[in-house]
Formats: structure tokens, sequence, C-alpha cells
């Protein structure tokens, strides 16, 4: 079943909540693709199915609202 618009995925929500604290504690570009997906929980293609890279990652976590981070 298809989800509603304008909700997001409990995997999406996930790795932009946990993807913050590598990049936090790290920088962005100390931070690997690897560690994310580990950091999430999730696999590389449900990564890629909702971010197209690390950077959109960022960019997306980045205008979230705090509540959701």
């Amino acid at each position: 079943m298809a989800r509603p618009a304008g909700t997001v995925s409990i995997a999406r929500s996930r790795i932009l909540s946990r993807a913050s604290d590598p990049f936090y504690r790290k920088g962005f570009n100390h931070v690997g693709l690897n560690e994310i997906i580990e950091a999430g929980g999730v696999a590389r293609m449900t990564l890629y199915h909702h971010f197209k890279s690390k950077g959109d990652i960022s960019l997306c976590g980045r205008h979230a609202p705090l509540s959701r981070r």
C-alpha cells in the first residue's frame, strides 16, 4: 500500500536522525557511507532509495525540523 503524500518513511527518518551524530562528531568529510548505513541500521539499497549521496543526507538533515532529529 502506498504511503500518504507528505509522510516520511521510518527508514528515511532513522537515517537522518542517526547520521547527524557522526557528522557532528567527525565532520562531514570524515564520515563514510558505511558508517551512516551502520548507524541508521539500514541496507545500502535502502539508503540509496531515499538519498542520492552523503551530501543529500546532510542537506536534508539540515532542513528537517528539530523535533524529528
